[in-house]
């Protein structure tokens, strides 16, 4: 569930009780499918009007007085593919639903796809437009914070877009910025600045660039390890590290070698490639 942080709470009614209504567009939607401990919704046609407000699609029932019924943010990692008259929504970890259980209370589902049918010519130019107006490195969604969230969440809006690398934007740069002064002593020993961390942090929650000179090493390296060690599962999921080890046991330093190369390409990709970045 997404946090209960006021300010949040305060942005996704704005989302859910706001928008644009000049010629919403009509379409059908269905086979919105999720990853939530297995379950999936069901493959349903329901057709929605569909407007937008604030970098968001807003979905909702024509016929039921215009009740929302889920909204998903416009962001950099989605995808759109037309064919005929049905466009396919996805992304590189799946698209992100926002759905109204009940009054102040949300929900966040990755859906794997969505398809939407019978739509117009103009729903497609909506994504365009949109996609366009936020032509930024990063765009991301400031309640999907990068600290705290599983890498698969994470990379729903914090991932490097130039290269469209599996690696968050920030642990990307403050990676290769901190490769570059590795001589500096102390470096993720010390402690940073508390001010300088907590700016750092509302400049990635907004999406704002980070000119990393104009801050301290120190307080660069330390949110650098915060992400890791904020990470529900660690960085390598337990499972993984298990089978690591078990398959390491008595084994000699080549065959060791050998195994762990073949437990490391059996990584998620964004796993494997922040590893890959790291090292």
């Amino acid at each position: 569930m997404i946090s209960s942080n006021h300010k949040i709470t305060k942005q996704l009614e704005l989302l859910f009780n706001k928008r644009k209504e000049k010629e919403p567009i009509l379409c059908e939607c269905m086979n919105l499918s999720y990853d939530n401990k297995n379950m999936k919704w069901h493959d349903e046609d329901k057709e929605y009007c569909v407007s937008i407000f604030n970098g968001h699609f807003i979905f909702y029932d024509k016929n039921n007085k215009g009740v929302v019924d889920f909204v998903i943010p416009i962001i950099s990692s989605i995808q759109s593919t037309e064919e005929d008259d049905t466009i396919m929504l996805t992304g590189v970890y799946g698209v992100p639903v926002l759905c109204l259980i009940n009054k102040n209370k949300f929900f966040l589902r990755v859906a794997t796809r969505i398809l939407i049918k019978q739509c117009s010519v103009s729903f497609q130019s909506l994504i365009e437009t949109n996609q366009l107006k936020s032509n930024s490195s990063v765009l991301q969604i400031t309640y999907l914070p990068l600290f705290g969230n599983s890498i698969q969440i994470i990379m729903l809006a914090h991932f490097y877009d130039p290269k469209r690398l599996q690696v968050p934007d920030f642990v990307y740069k403050s990676i290769k910025y901190l490769a570059m002064i590795t001589e500096t002593e102390g470096l993720f020993r010390l402690s940073g600045d508390s001010s300088e961390m907590e700016e750092i942090r509302e400049l990635i929650n907004k999406g704002e660039e980070i000119i990393f000179p104009k801050y301290s090493i120190h307080s660069i390296s330390n949110l650098l390890k915060y992400f890791f060690r904020s990470l529900p599962h660690g960085l390598i999921p337990q499972t993984n590290m298990y089978k690591m080890v078990e398959r390491i046991q008595n084994t000699s330093r080549s065959e060791t070698i050998q195994i762990l190369k073949e437990e490391v390409h059996c990584l998620s990709l964004p796993v494997f490639t922040i590893l890959s970045v790291c090292f």
